[in-house]
Order: structure tokens, then sequence, then C-alpha cells
């Protein structure tokens, strides 16, 4: 027809359609407008498998109307085929784009799963990297921390809602050379992560702002010409003697600005993998540390238990133990003579 147009390529049209490709129109209203009826084959003329729909004429349009046209997926792999066509990936909110590429050449990086949380480019996923010491284990069992002896699980179930943080010493406090702030991290006591900002008073105990049922970690934030905190900065409950709070919670050890405890509960609503640990000690009296997971209602339980004669232990848990949300993790050494000093890491994610 006389009236047929001829499909021509450039770099705002489609480049699946062969140059050339003859689209049929026929006359509508009157002449006035042209409807698309059909697209043909340029080397032979035979009508293509295209779904041609009409869309409405645009209010006073007066020669022409958008048509859409849309093609079957055999002929878009074949324009793939014959180098006509091409792809673009679809993102989360239904965006195209394309393949960043070097002289046409996909440009491709593999990153390790665990690079991708550490980054937070894993939507809903947390690293844990939770790690402590014991300077003095001996043959009864004690919490891989830095307070020493087991660790008062029941004494903390049992006394969950507002927190007291206090020090040893009374340069923990404005004015002093110690430690000025601190923050405390933990769940509150329906099990949801928190923390708060704590202005320490010395020996005198703050009370926390919000309740909890954990406290799993305290940082340090500022200090005086210390550089550190002078005294063992506690949180805790029950009644606070010199700065120290009858149910110990967690500790800072002097000048060390945060605590060391290989003890962690998880989170409501989330699971732990974790995928490795390393177990040190400093002496050749023979050890044995267990990792220890009660879940929530339950008793503590064995993961698994390491033995070792001063080298350090590391283990890799190709297939990561899982721990159940509301679950307490505890680390424990014995040793076969007093003045072991246990160092315990662990590390994965949450989500």
């Amino acid at each position: 027809m006389s009236d047929d147009v001829t499909y021509t390529r450039n770099t705002k049209t489609a480049a699946w359609i062969p140059e050339n490709t003859v689209i049929e129109t026929e006359q509508q209203a009157g002449g006035e407008h042209r409807q698309v009826v059909a697209v043909r084959n340029p080397d032979d003329g035979t009508p293509l498998d295209v779904d041609v729909t009409a869309s409405a004429l645009p209010t006073g349009a007066a020669t022409s109307a958008k048509q859409d046209v849309q093609i079957t997926a055999e002929q878009a792999i074949q324009a793939l085929l014959n180098g006509t066509g091409g792809l673009k990936f679809v993102d989360e909110a239904g965006a195209l784009y394309g393949v960043k590429h070097i002289d046409n050449k996909p440009r491709v990086v593999t990153t390790p799963y665990g690079y991708q949380l550490v980054d937070g480019g894993i939507s809903g996923h947390s690293v844990l990297y939770k790690f402590g010491s014991n300077p003095d284990v001996g043959i009864a069992q004690e919490t891989i921390w830095t307070e020493g002896g087991l660790y008062d699980w029941a004494g903390v179930d049992a006394a969950a809602g507002i927190v007291k943080v206090s020090s040893t010493s009374l340069q923990d406090a404005a004015g002093g050379t110690g430690a000025l702030t601190c923050t405390i991290y933990g769940l509150s006591t329906a099990g949801a992560e928190q923390n708060e900002a704590i202005t320490l008073t010395g020996q005198t105990a703050v009370n926390s702002t919000l309740q909890y049922s954990r406290v799993n970690r305290i940082i340090c934030n500022t200090a005086g010409t210390n550089g550190a905190n002078v005294g063992k900065i506690y949180v805790g409950t029950g009644a606070v003697a010199s700065g120290v709070p009858a149910v110990k919670w967690a500790v800072v050890e002097a000048n060390q600005n945060q605590t060391l405890m290989s003890l962690w509960t998880v989170p409501a609503g989330k699971t732990l993998y974790v995928t490795s640990a390393l177990v040190s000690t400093n002496g050749n009296k023979g050890s044995q540390i267990s990792f220890y997971v009660r879940p929530s209602g339950g008793l503590f339980l064995i993961k698994t238990r390491i033995y070792t004669f001063s080298n350090p232990v590391y283990l890799n848990f190709e297939n990561p133990f899982v721990v159940p949300a509301g679950s307490d993790i505890d680390c424990r050494g014995t040793a076969t003579a007093t003045g072991a000093a246990f160092g315990i890491t662990f590390s994965g994610w949450y989500e």
C-alpha cells in the first residue's frame, strides 16, 4: 500500500525490530487518521505474529494516534540470536537497568556473602561478632567474661526492667579523668533490640530510661584525660555498693572501654546463624571450652566442645549452627589448674 511505512532504526527506537520492516496501515475516521493493521517481514512480506492493539485517540488529535506494538517471546529470542535485540534487567522497584561492561565484556564482581552483610547490602540481615575473655579460669567451669565465675542468668531473668549503670571509680564522671558517657546495648522486655546513652556519675548509679531483659554490650563513648574508664563500669540491678550492683548484667574492666563477654541473646523474631569461632588460651594447662545454648524456656545444651593445650583453635562451621529467637548463648571454660586465661570469639549473622 502506498500509505505503508518502513521501520528505520535509530538510537531512540527498539533494536529488536529488523530494519525495513513494513508497517501496514489503513485509513480510519474518514481519512483523518491511520491505524496500524499489520507488521510484515521485510524479506518476503509475510505478516509477523505481532499483537497490534489500537490506543484511544487523544482529545483533539488531528493526524495521528499512538499505537502499541508487541512481539512474541519467540521473536524476542530470535532478535537476540541474530544480534538485533538485547536484554535489560528489572530492579526491585520495577525500573530497567543494563549490565556494566568493559569493551562489551560484562563486568562481573562476585562478593562473598559475609562482605555483603558487613556492607549492609542484604536487607534485614545483621552481622554478629561477639568476643570475650576470662583472665583466671580453674577447674570449676566459668563463663568467658572478665568478671569471672558463671553468669547469673537466673538473677537477670528475675530482674527484667530498669537497670542501673555505675562505676567503681569516682573518676568516671563529669570533671573526672575517666569515662564520661557510655552506651548500653540490649533487649527490651519484649526481646527487641534497643540501646541508650548514659551519662556516668561515678559510684552513684544512674537508672536507665528503657527497660531491659538482657544487656549484651557496653561501650564507652567519651572520656577525660585518661582516655578510658578508670574503674569497672557495671550495668546491673539490686542494691549498689561502691558502684557494684547486687546482680551483675554486664561489666567493662578498667581501661578497656567496652565489655568482653562471650555471651549473647538472640532478639525476638530473629534467627542467629553461627558460622565461625576462635578459641585461645595463654597456658599449657589443658583446657576445655563449651558453647552452650539455652532455647527460650529450656535448658542450656552443649552445641560444641573444644579441647586445647596452649594452641588457638579456629572453627569454621561449613553448615552454620542455628540459634532460635530468644535463645541465650554462654561460652564456658575449665582448665586442669588455676590461672588459665581464655579468649573466645564467635561470629555469624542474624535475620
